[in-house]
């Protein structure tokens, strides 16, 4: 048979039961995609819901944060105020300071703004404060802990106690412990842990 002869063949043979078939698939097609529709709706819905409850979330939480950032930056204010006789000045210099050496450190602000009050409380100077609080980094970075347990025990060896001192930088020659002279102490002590925050 020539293909001349096939090809007539296919185009004036018409065969009805190929029709019904074709039509039926395309049917049965047809109805396969509305079926995926509609669960890749019902999917989106539920995704789109459940974001819409992530992202409320956020919005809460960096409300909260904000809230609590904004209440210990008063705290330290009204803290340095009382017991330094800070100025407005000082207070938005020392919250430039923290808001630095939070990114240097890796320290969140929460934790240094109540250690500097503390260190402040017992030097009664913010200069002074600020560099105790350096001091009280390395000391946690060189123990492991954490910037509570260090500023503790600075303020307590300010008032004579090394003890705790002692424990966090263990380097502390039992001859330097006993002049109880906090300068040549604290010389010891940025000599073991300098540069560890």
């Amino acid at each position: 048979m020539a293909v001349g002869a096939v090809v007539a063949r296919i185009l004036t043979q018409y065969s009805d039961k190929g029709s019904k078939a074709a039509q039926k698939d395309i049917a049965k097609m047809g109805k396969n995609f509305d079926a995926f529709a509609k669960k890749v709706t019902k999917a989106f819905a539920v995704a789109g819901a459940a974001v819409a409850a992530f992202a409320i979330k956020v919005g809460k939480d960096a409300v909260q944060a904000a809230i609590a950032d904004q209440k210990s930056q008063a705290i330290l204010a009204n803290s340095l105020r009382n017991t330094t006789g800070a100025t407005n000045a000082a207070i938005a210099s020392v919250e430039d300071y923290i808001s630095k050496l939070q990114l240097q450190v890796g320290v969140a602000d929460d934790e240094l703004r109540p250690a500097l009050a503390k260190l402040a409380a017992v030097t009664g100077n913010v200069s002074a404060a600020q560099d105790l609080l350096g001091t009280a980094l390395d000391i946690s970075a060189f123990s492991g802990a954490d910037l509570g347990t260090a500023t503790t025990a600075l303020t307590r060896a300010l008032q004579g106690n090394f003890r705790g001192l002692q424990k966090l930088v263990p380097s502390l020659t039992a001859t330097t412990l006993k002049s109880k002279n906090f300068a040549a102490i604290m010389a010891e002590v940025q000599k073991a842990t300098q540069g560890a925050a």
